[in-house]
């Protein structure tokens, strides 16, 4: 079943319409514009940990595959900075990975791929519960998070993040809520444009359902006003 269910996952991104091409015409951006391309890509590039605010404890793990889909709001400026070719939507296929430590301290790494970017983004956490919650009780935890892309020089992408997190297990299913902010700064080769730092309020919301041998999370988001989807699948124990 997992393995059908990532395969389900991967067949999907192939029929969304992508960013296609290594954006190597950014130069016929202006300065305003190449802002609003930095907007879009703080909703996309930066880190998502697809995971709730209840930590994992000592020997815990949480491991799985997952896809982010980015509503990009300025197709038409993404189609000008890549040769003319059409992009709609930003996707991105992650590897996740955290290990509970001591003291309600979680730490996280993610790996992505933009689809057809020649771009790489990793992403890293470490997630503190204040409250590890209980039968009564919801878990409460303070994430730090940072992001950045390898590979593409067209577009340099860097991201810090602070987010607050709130959870409740409820046998098998955990909903959880969360606010914070993204930092970011946004860089190209371009010699007629300069860095572009975009700084946005997020708010997220998802769920976690533990089945034992497969762990399925979804979580929905908004960086500014751009909503992005995620899932991912995997195990968590």
């Amino acid at each position: 079943m997992k393995i059908r269910f990532t395969l389900a996952l991967l067949s999907m991104s192939a029929t969304l319409p992508v960013l296609a091409g290594n954006l190597n015409t950014m130069g016929n951006l202006n300065q305003r514009e190449f802002r609003s391309l930095a907007e879009d890509a703080v909703a996309a590039y930066s880190y998502r940990g697809v995971t709730p605010a209840t930590p994992l404890g000592l020997l815990g793990f949480d491991v799985g595959v997952g896809l982010s889909y980015t509503d990009a709001k300025h197709d038409d400026l993404w189609k000008r900075a890549n040769d003319g070719k059409i992009l709609n939507s930003i996707l991105i296929p992650r590897l996740h990975l955290h290990k509970g430590l001591p003291m309600g301290l979680d730490l996280g790494v993610s790996l992505g791929k933009v689809i057809d970017a020649d771009t790489n983004l990793i992403g890293a956490e470490a997630r503190y519960a204040l409250v590890e919650g209980g039968l009564a009780t919801p878990a409460v935890g303070l994430r730090l998070s940072a992001s950045t892309t390898q590979g593409n020089n067209s577009l340099k992408f860097r991201s810090a993040g602070a987010e607050l997190l709130i959870s409740k297990t409820l046998t098998l299913f955990t909903p959880y809520v969360g606010i914070g902010y993204v930092w970011s700064k946004t860089d190209t080769n371009a010699h007629n444009l300069t860095s572009e730092k975009v700084n946005k309020a997020k708010l997220l919301m998802g769920g976690n359902l533990n089945l034992g041998l497969l762990n399925i999370a979804a979580e929905a988001d908004t960086v500014g006003d751009i909503p992005s989807a995620s899932v991912k699948l995997g195990w968590r124990f």
